[in-house]
């Protein structure tokens, strides 16, 4: 009788311990998310901030920033896609190492980032460079945008030879502003205030470290019509001298448009071979180059406001004119009888200003009637036929640094027209 009572004593006690293994088995069930049925699964779309360069014989470790931050699988997986020239190897999972300059294509995996049962895969081209250019600056950053609507957020990188140029952007203090980051550059905001941003480009300072630069942005409220588009932009200087830089601005119209930050760009450079560096511009030859002004979402909230321009680059000992326009007008000889006339006259231009010459020297009256129009040299004038379109005699005009006096030399005439030859050389002075 008594080893039946051990026996079942025994027996409650092994029940009692069964169940609870089995209860703590189903508590740990419930605690992974992976089994349970409420919690949906969240595909990877992008993976961004990796470095577009390096240095040869300089490790690169690679990261990168998954897209949406609520994935259900973020970890990647590195390997060399295609090593080029560079010798390329992973080591550490992470560490891109190589051995020489040239192009690598890296992979990045995501094991079921893409579906449950599917990888997410992007391929990013690497350059390897002998040596390493550092960041030294961003410029051109929208500093206003409307709350409500997407502002694109973009920026040049300078130097332009910067070994790494990809710029990632987060959202350092929203302010008032609501702000986050989507797809990368994309700065959404829900309500008016002032957001700091913070653009870094991976591995732009050093080789190892990081170039980070914060941008202020004032964003007004939207909706309502509050959106003030951008009619025109002035006061752009427009003309400089071989090989001399200046900088570039301009007054945007209306002054109180929503958005006014200035992106200047080189849209044809007529063989001068324009440049433009932070907003400053430089040309190595004479000429007319074209430039382009841009302001992101300057025309509607999500359409950007352009105009172009047309600069004068003079040769030689020529002084740059602010405006050619500054030569309209009479200007006199020396002997005080000579005159030259200086005419705008819209529609004639052939990549460039046009005006009509008339002169009266010695007799022969004012002509009147001889249209020039200005080259692609830039201090060259040429006669212009508007009958049969095409261009005859050349002028070069020197203008003195106070743009008070000027002198034609080189006159190429053809025969019967030799008298104008008289003009070379010759300085005339403008008359109020």
């Amino acid at each position: 009788m008594k080893k039946k009572l051990v026996f079942s004593a025994m027996l409650v006690c092994l029940l009692a311990w069964g169940l609870t293994l089995i209860g703590c088995s189903t508590g740990s069930d419930d605690d992974d998310a992976g089994d349970d049925p409420n919690t949906s699964f969240v595909a990877v779309t992008s993976i961004s901030g990796i470095p577009g360069g390096g240095v040869k014989n300089t490790p690169i470790t690679l990261t990168g920033t998954v897209s949406p931050a609520t994935a259900t699988n973020k970890t990647i997986a590195w390997t060399v896609k295609t090593a080029g020239t560079t010798g390329a190897t992973i080591t550490d999972g992470n560490e891109l190492n190589t051995t020489a300059a040239g192009t690598v294509v890296v992979t990045a995996t995501i094991v079921n980032g893409l579906t449950e049962s599917s990888n997410y895969t992007q391929d990013f081209t690497i350059t390897i460079t002998d040596t390493f250019v550092a960041v030294t600056s961003i410029t051109d950053v929208p500093a206003d945008g409307t709350s409500g609507t997407p502002l694109t957020l973009t920026g040049t990188v300078n130097p332009s030879t910067a070994t790494n140029k990809t710029i990632v952007w987060t959202v350092k203090t929203p302010g008032t502003t609501g702000a986050t980051i989507a797809d990368g550059n994309k700065l959404n905001t829900t309500a008016a205030g002032t957001v700091t941003v913070t653009a870094t480009i991976v591995n732009g300072l050093t080789a190892s470290s990081n170039y980070t630069q914060d941008f202020n942005i004032t964003i007004t409220g939207g909706g309502g019509g509050s959106f003030i588009p951008v009619t025109s932009i002035t006061d752009v200087p427009n003309s400089g001298g071989v090989g001399t830089a200046f900088p570039l601005s301009g007054t945007v119209n209306p002054s109180n448009a929503t958005n006014q930050t200035i992106v200047w760009s080189v849209l044809l450079s007529n063989g001068t071979g324009a440049t433009i560096n932070e907003n400053t511009f430089k040309a190595t030859s004479s000429g007319t180059p074209r430039v382009r002004a841009t302001i992101v979402n300057g025309l509607t909230e999500s359409s950007d406001y352009t105009q172009d321009f047309i600069f004068m680059i003079t040769v030689g000992g020529s002084v740059g004119i602010d405006n050619w326009s500054t030569l309209l007008g009479k200007w006199k000889g020396e002997s005080g009888e000579d005159l030259v006339q200086l005419e705008f006259k819209p529609g004639l231009s052939m990549g460039g200003y046009s005006f009509s010459v008339g002169y009266s020297i010695d007799g022969y009256g004012a002509g009147g009637g001889s249209v020039f129009a200005c080259s692609y040299v830039g201090t060259t004038l040429r006669k212009y036929d508007a009958e049969t379109h095409t261009t005859e005699e050349t002028f070069t005009v020197i203008v003195s640094g106070d743009g008070q006096t000027l002198t034609f030399s080189d006159y190429q005439y053809h025969a019967g027209d030799d008298h104008r030859s008289y003009m070379n050389s010759k300085t005339y002075t403008k008359q109020p």
